[in-house]
């Protein structure tokens, strides 16, 4: 009887974590993050003069919510917000003053964050993939856009589409960071982001169709949008703060 006690005990033993997931015995958190990209690839929402090399930074808004599954994976989810610039390719375009098409999105991302051997979660070196759903709204001043008549010299405003656009896409995200528990509390995050938009990637090689008709001319502006948030994607910094809330 009592070796047959013993086995079970040491059946459940062994079984048995010593450490339940999370940061003492929390495993949900709520922070704010922002993703920090050089405008060079890219204008900004007031980027000035299409023709100037742009200056300046586009930063992403995020809300996150994460909860330990395991002691060395958290699930992620997150809403984030962004306003930029789109410099439309034709050379028509002439808002006075000149300002970029200007394009927000809202982003709903689901992800996983894996932390390295030795570690637990939330604390130390992590690789998180993530999926993004892009919903982006592009405006536009309508009655902007020249006709330039050559033989004479002379140019006329003109109106195209309706100035407002919606779009959605996706993209893929590979984060590579490190976190940290301070006062047993907050947890700051940072790290590098890497980012894919793969209509994006088509936009790039299979160019715009023109902007003739109003089917063209949309089209045109949706592979102009995929291509400028594929720019805004691939490559960001990010930095973030939470609170372990239970």
């Amino acid at each position: 009887m009592k070796i047959k006690l013993l086995i079970v005990l040491n059946f459940f033993i062994l079984n048995t974590y010593a450490q339940i997931p999370g940061f003492m015995g929390k495993r949900f958190s709520v922070g704010y993050s922002n993703y920090i990209m050089l405008a060079g690839l890219g204008p900004t929402a007031n980027a000035g003069d299409k023709n100037e090399v742009f200056t300046g930074l586009n930063t992403t808004h995020c809300l996150n919510l994460e909860y330990t599954i395991r002691n060395r994976t958290n699930f992620c989810f997150s809403f984030q917000t962004l306003k930029t610039g789109v410099s439309y390719q034709y050379s028509n375009y002439a808002p006075k003053p000149y300002t970029p098409m200007q394009l927000r999105t809202f982003n709903l991302g689901l992800g996983l964050k894996f932390f390295r051997k030795g570690t637990l979660a939330p604390i130390g070196k992590y690789n998180k993939l993530e999926l993004l759903l892009l919903l982006t709204k592009l405006t536009y001043g309508d009655n902007s856009f020249i006709s330039t008549e050559y033989n004479y010299g002379t140019t006329t405003r003109i109106s195209k589409g309706t100035g407002n656009y919606n779009f959605t896409t996706f993209g893929v995200v590979y984060t590579t960071g490190r976190s940290r528990v301070l006062f047993n509390k907050l947890v700051l995050d940072y790290g590098l982001r890497l980012g894919v938009v793969p209509p994006g990637i088509l936009a790039f090689f299979l160019g715009d169709i023109g902007d003739g008709g109003q089917g063209q001319f949309e089209s045109t502006l949706n592979r102009q949008v995929n291509f400028r948030l594929f720019r805004e994607q691939l490559v960001n910094f990010h930095i973030g703060l939470g609170f372990l809330a239970f």
